[in-house]
């Protein structure tokens, strides 16, 4: 949901207030990052299962 919401946000940005691409998508990478690890979704790159806290 963060991601699509980063998304929704980042193409008004790029298109209307025509700020750099490449600027805007390493700040929403980061971010995205930063909320996998703040809310525990991080995900198995192998099997693409959740990792769960123990």
């Amino acid at each position: 949901m963060i991601d699509l919401a980063l998304v929704a946000i980042a193409i008004p940005m790029v298109l209307v207030w025509e700020l750099n691409a490449a600027i805007v998508a390493g700040v929403m990478i980061a971010i995205i990052v930063l909320a996998h690890l703040v809310f525990n979704q991080r995900v198995c790159l192998d099997c693409g299962a959740q990792w769960r806290p123990r």
